[in-house]
């Protein structure tokens, strides 16, 4: 091989090693519209959908949180730690609250689109990123913790038509999970969840208007 075909092939080397190195702790966003968030159940038991739902809800969910910009959390590899709450109400604003911590640096990015839950998610009219405090991310995590979030099922057998869905998504230690619950009333199993999803609202800095109706 002559040397400068050497030299450029070992820079080529280098540099594709550079890039992987730079790029793998990095969020993996839709190249389209037509890209799934989640995993598809190929059984129609519930009992068995490990982080995996239907095609249709695998549709409706990608389409909202493609409009608000998300990232796909399902295959994530990297140091980051990663809660999502999407919001889904059927006549509100489509919502996305995503708290990402790596290193010591917490931060709260909420989303809002101008459609609604059930039908089509708009565009986004709501876009602000914060600091979440350590104390406030030890919270969330207690509330985690207290759900027993990461043994949930995916999904319940109780479901409804109207109403809203609460998809909580976390990603630890290379570790994905999904929870989705629709319409999480204030009851002795699902009150624990449901104040996962409170408590980002809470510390989301969604505008008043948003929370008129909290269900």
């Amino acid at each position: 091989m002559n040397p400068p075909f050497t030299l450029i092939f070992f820079l080529i080397i280098y540099n594709s090693c550079i890039s992987d190195k730079t790029n793998s702790n990095d969020l993996i966003f839709p190249k389209d519209s037509t890209e799934n968030y989640f995993n598809f159940r190929e059984s129609p038991s519930l009992e068995t959908n490990e982080n995996e739902i239907s095609k249709f809800e695998n549709k409706w969910y990608s389409k909202m949180l493609y409009a608000l910009e998300e990232p796909i959390l399902k295959n994530y590899r990297g140091e980051k730690e990663i809660y999502r709450f999407t919001w889904l109400r059927t006549f509100h604003h489509p919502v996305s609250i995503i708290i990402i911590k790596e290193n010591e640096k917490i931060a709260i990015t909420t989303k809002v689109s101008d459609g609604k839950g059930g039908y089509e998610p708009g565009n986004i009219i709501y876009n602000k990123t914060v600091e979440l405090s350590d104390n406030d991310y030890k919270i969330l995590l207690r509330k985690i913790n207290i759900s027993d979030f990461w043994k949930m099922k995916t999904e319940s057998k109780i479901m409804g038509n109207d109403g809203s869905q609460w998809i909580i998504e976390g990603v630890k230690n290379n570790q994905y999970k999904l929870v989705i619950r629709w319409t999480p009333i204030v009851s002795e199993e699902l009150r624990n969840f449901r104040e996962i999803g409170e408590f980002l609202i809470s510390k989301s800095n969604l505008q008043k208007e948003e929370l008129n109706d909290l269900y």
